[in-house]
């Protein structure tokens, strides 16, 4: 311990086992130096008349700086503000300084916040008592500084999230492994009609229907794995007995060791957007339907009109015979797009059937790629197969993946004069890779691209036609085989789509 003046200052590595206090401080002589040095919290000692004349390390920690001993008074702290962290206090008008004008010890209701010199703040609640000698005259005072700031800003934390959850227009619910709801916002009040007294402590079974109990311990085995469960698509019940379309997303909740103690499940209400689906999907069926009867009567009479001419030798002129064949080409692409929406619904309502049969797969791709030659002068479609063999699967709907994968192989890449299709084996799996050198897709868009009605913003993309669900049903047809379609690109050097097909399914 070093002696300054009339006055010591605590040092961690001395080794003093006397400390007292001078002007007065007979009534504090006491070996206590280890037990400061000890103490988690900050601690500090001024004489009769606020001057600091004691304190350990762990106050510096805590104001950031180091107090000069006989100078610095009635606390370290560099400021101090009120817990609302705007109306700063006047260290004259500290605790410490409080109780040594009060001769009486100072308690708080809430913490302050001290700021250090380099601008960061901390929390602390401060215990400031007046040191009285034998004749109860005031001598000096001690303050201890309990730093709460983890505590503070965990409880801040807690707070926002808190209002957060209230706020959401989700229903936020919180339940154990054992399916008992723990809470309960007020958007679940308002989805499910059940307060968050009648739901904290019962069961999630109570949301759930008969018929789909089972989805709950599905759910729980992914939590329990620590798997995410994201836009889970069910139904659930109100408190009045209707059933809701939900999307669920459920997390796991871990405690401070990483254990898994609980799930936070987010459900957002998706009735509407399904009356809204559902009306769209009857729409579209409706509307295709309806537009097929003429566009397939317009047709007839156009291959009508050309039968006649080439039958009885009939001289059109060939502006009339231009028409003709357009008008031909425009109902092929018209009938092309109806057949689309058709089938996008049937996938929607999980109604396109597949009709499986037997056949060489190689002879199916050379048909399509024959077909392709025809409607394009530019580019040449280049095949090349390593499987001869048969393979089990919908040769119909097979034939339409391969055939739009070549058409927008085509449609993409108008700088470029080859397309290049591999058929392979790999495994108990046949690939087919279709290769183009046109504009590319970008990577943001690659994820997307078999979405239905997904369409590629770009300035070059946006001249070409389309309703975006090519590749929606390529995607369905095949994953309903049990195989998937894969694209790789790079923007304005080509695209790679792969199919990869089971050979029995």
């Amino acid at each position: 311990m070093e002696k300054l003046g009339e006055v010591y200052k605590l040092s961690s590595s001395e080794r003093s086992t006397d400390l007292s206090f001078p002007r007065g401080g007979e009534g504090l002589s006491v070996r206590f130096e280890d037990l400061i040095k000890k103490l988690p919290a900050a601690f500090y000692a001024t004489d009769k008349d606020g001057y600091i004349i004691l304190y350990n390390d762990a106050a510096v920690q805590l104001w950031g700086r180091e107090p000069e001993i006989g100078k610095d008074r009635w606390c370290g702290s560099f400021k101090i503000f009120q817990l609302d962290g705007i109306t700063e206090v006047p260290l004259d008008e500290c605790p410490m300084a409080l109780t040594l004008k009060k001769k009486e010890s100072v308690r708080v209701d809430q913490p302050y916040i001290v700021e250090c010199p380099d601008g960061s703040r901390k929390y602390f609640i401060p215990y400031p008592d007046p040191i009285f000698d034998l004749y109860g005259n005031v001598t000096g005072a001690t303050n201890m500084l309990m730093d709460v700031t983890e505590s503070r800003l965990a409880e801040n934390q807690k707070a926002r999230l808190a209002a957060i959850i209230d706020s959401s227009s989700d229903a936020i619910i919180s339940k154990t492994l054992n399916s008992v709801i723990t809470s309960w916002n007020q958007a679940a009040e308002k989805m499910f009609g059940y307060t968050e007294e009648e739901m904290i402590g019962q069961s999630i079974f109570k949301l759930i229907p008969p018929d789909r109990t089972e989805e709950e311990s599905q759910i729980l085995e992914k939590i329990k794995k620590g798997k995410l469960v994201d836009h889970y698509e069910t139904k659930r019940l109100r408190k009045d007995g209707k059933l809701i379309d939900i999307s669920l997303t459920i997390s796991p909740i871990k405690d401070s060791d990483g254990n898994i103690t609980g799930a936070s499940k987010i459900a957002r209400d998706i009735t509407r957007t399904k009356i809204l689906e559902r009306h769209k999907d009857d729409f579209i069926k409706m509307a295709s339907h309806e537009l097929k009867t003429p566009v397939t009567s317009i047709n007839g009479y156009v291959q009508l009109l050309l039968h006649i001419c080439d039958e009885r030798e009939y001289k059109l002129p060939d502006a009339v015979k231009k028409c003709l064949h357009t008008i031909e080409r425009q109902v092929s692409k018209l009938t092309a797009l109806i057949t689309e929406l058709l089938d996008a619904s049937k996938m929607e309502s999980d109604k396109l059937e597949l009709r499986k049969t037997q056949f060489k797969l190689e002879e199916l791709i050379e048909e399509c790629v024959a077909e392709a030659r025809q409607i394009t002068l530019k580019h040449a479609i280049i095949f090349r197969s390593d499987y001869p063999g048969k393979i089990t699967a919908d040769k119909l709907r097979i034939g339409q993946v391969i055939t739009n994968l070549l058409s927008n192989a085509i449609k993409y890449s108008p700088a470029s004069d080859k397309v290049a299709v591999f058929l392979k084996k790999e495994g108990e799996y046949l690939q087919i890779e279709i290769t183009d050198f046109g504009i590319g897709i970008d990577i943001n868009d690659q994820s997307k691209i078999f979405e239905r009605f997904y369409r590629v913003n770009g300035r070059e993309e946006h001249t070409y036609p389309g309703f975006g669900i090519g590749l929606f049903i390529s995607n369905e047809i095949i994953r309903r085989h049990g195989g998937t379609v894969e694209v790789k690109s790079e923007k304005n050097k080509g695209s790679v789509f792969t199919v990869t097909l089971p050979l029995t399914s």
